[in-house]
């Protein structure tokens, strides 16, 4: 499976060290790139649809020979959102990151791609409690930390 990673210019992230790591980790049916297009949102929040249509053709190009394909950004969704998806791209929002957790974004970019990726397998929905599980669906954002910090699967 390939994914492939992007960030914009409002992250601080380390994202070649996170593809680095991630990959020496994992076995070879997943395969994390670095994107090659650069990508930026409009305006002050992502708006789902609105924000999508916007991305730049090349980002568009190159995300439809992945599997799945993965914009970080610090703007926030319109609905305080983690993440939405269209196809195989989606846009995550690090918005008040620090506010959430005392974890890196790489932290949070792993457990993003782990929630995105239980999406492909039989697992149960998505549940409204926050449990510390990857099936959080994080209504309440502060459920981020207990969920990266123990990895739970219902």
């Amino acid at each position: 499976m390939k994914i492939l990673f992007y960030e914009d210019d409002s992250l601080d992230f380390n994202l070649d060290g996170l593809l680095s790591g991630v990959n020496a980790a994992i076995n070879q049916s997943l395969t994390l790139i670095r994107g090659n297009a650069r990508f930026r949102i409009i305006g002050d929040t992502i708006r789902y649809d609105e924000s999508y249509r916007q991305l730049p053709r090349a980002l568009f190009k190159e995300a439809k020979d992945a599997d799945l394909s993965i914009c970080f950004t610090k703007i926030p969704y319109d609905n305080n959102y983690f993440f939405h998806g269209e196809d195989n791209l989606v846009i995550v929002s690090f918005y008040a990151w620090e506010q959430l957790t005392t974890l890196p974004f790489e932290n949070g970019a792993v457990y993003f791609l782990s929630s995105l990726l239980r999406f492909r397998l039989p697992l149960p929905l998505a549940h409204k409690e926050v449990t510390g599980c990857i099936n959080d669906f994080l209504w309440d954002k502060s459920g981020i930390d207990p969920g990266m910090r123990s990895g739970f699967l219902c």
